[in-house]
């Protein structure tokens, strides 16, 4: 049923911010004995081999359409510019001031896809994601920060206007594709993409742990494998910009993990800022339930 579609597709995405909520931390732990560049390649090679194993016997192989070239490489070369301009942010930012920018991801989503896509702003939509965009604001500390903290911004909101651009343009892919099949060739151009770098740059693989080796299999399996298979069908069943606003839970997860290890507590002003983007969500997961169930009884009546 088309309920039960975007229900679990919601649902899924928001495994996709439990899991995403702190792949910074980890991705800077990894980050001490490998470059950002090599980490990429690294993730994507073993995510890429994972889902060949698990995914080609279910999935027949399929060929992409001479006019679909061109849109499959740009989407595809959107992933390692992400990730590569995300991992050399984090070496300067911590978790918290990484996710943050996350919070804005509805936003630009919005403004990208109605560029890209020519996708109709609904008054609702601009009404839970007006309330999301306040409550990131509220959530942001705005105080001096040197210099080079401040190109760790720049470079952060730069992977995330890319991050934003891939999954836009990632909808219309989908209209003509298993998203298996789709997921696991940008996977392979990926890595195979980054690989000469990986062997120049400067890596220190002998001195991995026990516990970084952990970290770089969730970064694996759970932040990539699993979270862009889930991402990708929160994009197709309930489209980028609701999927976008589902996934800013991320920054409310990471304030809560941080709080937990620090024992802060939350600012007015921050707590304010929750609320706003808990409503947003609440208003998103309502017109979701609102469409479907139109949609179904419009279906029932039809036959």
């Amino acid at each position: 049923m088309v309920m039960d579609r975007r229900i679990k597709a919601l649902l899924g995405m928001m495994v996709v911010s439990l899991f995403w909520a702190p792949s910074f931390a980890v991705t800077k732990d990894v980050l001490s004995f490998t470059g950002p560049v090599s980490l990429v390649c690294i993730r994507f090679l073993g995510a890429a081999c994972l889902m060949t194993v698990l995914c080609v016997p279910l999935h027949s192989k399929t060929k992409i359409r001479k006019e679909d070239r061109c849109l499959y490489l740009v989407t595809a070369a959107m992933i390692p510019l992400h990730y590569v301009l995300s991992n050399i942010a984090s070496l300067s930012l911590n978790e918290t001031e990484s996710i943050m920018f996350s919070s804005f991801q509805s936003l630009l989503t919005m403004i990208i896809a109605s560029l890209l896509l020519g996708s109709k702003i609904k008054p609702l939509t601009s009404i839970y994601i007006g309330m999301a965009g306040i409550g990131a604001v509220l959530l942001m500390e705005f105080q001096s920060s040197p210099s080079l903290v401040k190109t760790g911004y720049a470079v952060m909101m730069s992977a995330m206007v890319v991050w934003v651009i891939y999954c836009v343009l990632l909808t219309k892919l989908l209209e003509y594709y298993r998203i298996g099949n789709l997921i696991r060739g940008q996977f392979w151009l990926t890595g195979i993409i980054l690989l000469p770098w990986m062997i120049i740059e400067d890596n220190q693989f002998g001195q991995i742990d026990g516990g970084q080796l952990v970290c770089l299999a969730y970064l694996i399996i759970c932040c990539t494998f699993i979270c862009f298979v889930l991402n990708a069908k929160g994009i197709k069943e309930i489209g980028p910009i609701p999927s976008s606003l589902v996934l800013i839970i991320g920054p409310v997860l990471v304030m809560a993990l941080d709080m937990g290890k620090t024992g802060l507590h939350l600012s007015p002003r921050r707590l304010t800022g929750v609320l706003f983007i808990l409503a947003g969500i609440v208003l998103v997961v309502l017109d979701i339930v609102r469409g479907t169930k139109k949609e179904t009884a419009e279906n029932e009546r039809m036959g």
